[in-house]
């Protein structure tokens, strides 16, 4: 969850929104795909820009093998403290920033930006200055980066969480290229909540919301069946779009994502 939003809620809060725990499993599926077809390379993650640390903790029970480091630059002394402390007897380590990362024998093996480069400004001077640090310095570092899609679906809910924009996925796959990365694998997920979030813009358009008037995820007050009924349904349209991408067909999400390499 955006630290933007967890702003609303306690930390402890364990009700998450369906968004949120079908989001988790695709990363989590996307993670083992690409462990086990690199003959599991994968030793350190980093989750740059990794919210209230959620789905961190989530693919360190997943997957103990790992060290993850959680890195956010959101994070407040308490919140840190927190972590550290929560934190202290598993395999995550938890940062406010990437360069206060020291002491690392190895180096990363793959970046986590889940969510993030639609909150920076100058995304492509961002996604160059990162490749730049001393953990990242090496070409068989792997990135997963999803943002949300289109621009006409910009909203007050975007405006809340501070985007500056949402991507299609050829502007997605352009900007990586651009900035030195080879994409291996690119699509989109959350196909049916399209149709949803259009009539939310609609609406929003017909009654003109204020971005202080829209709320994040951990406004979510589903009950526990209303919550699984929605994430089983959210889990099969990921896994039907999955398979139609396999068969050549690419059709539109609510989020978009690539796979990518350093290119040599």
């Amino acid at each position: 969850m955006d630290l933007k939003e967890s702003e609303l809620q306690s930390l402890e809060n364990e009700t998450r929104h369906p968004w949120e725990l079908v989001r988790m499993k695709i990363v989590s599926k996307m993670v083992k795909e690409l462990n086990l077809q690199n003959q599991n390379v994968l030793r350190n993650v980093l989750d740059l820009g990794c919210g209230d640390a959620y789905l961190v903790f989530q693919l360190s029970k997943q997957f103990p093998e790992i060290n993850f480091f959680a890195v956010d630059t959101g994070f407040t002394k308490e919140q840190l403290d927190f972590y550290h402390s929560r934190f202290a007897e598993s395999n995550i380590k938890v940062y406010q920033n990437i360069d206060d990362i020291h002491n690392i024998a190895e180096k990363m093996d793959l970046v986590l930006l889940l969510d993030v480069v639609e909150h920076i400004e100058e995304d492509e001077n961002f996604l160059i200055n990162i490749q730049k640090k001393n953990i990242l310095q090496h070409e068989k570092v792997f990135y997963i980066i999803t943002v949300p899609a289109f621009q006409f679906l910009f909203s007050a809910h975007d405006h809340f969480l501070k985007h500056y924009r949402r991507y299609t996925n050829s502007q997605l796959r352009k900007l990586c290229e651009k900035v030195g990365l080879n994409v291996l694998k690119r699509g989109y997920f959350f196909t049916i909540l399209l149709f949803f979030r259009i009539l939310a813009k609609m609406k929003e358009s017909f009654l003109k919301t204020e971005s202080n008037e829209a709320k994040g995820i951990s406004n979510w007050n589903g009950n526990k069946t209303m919550s699984s009924f929605i994430a089983f349904i959210l889990t099969l349209d990921y896994l039907f779009s999955k398979y139609l991408l396999k068969i050549g067909v690419r059709i539109p999400g609510l989020s978009t994502y690539v796979i990518c390499k350093k290119s040599v």
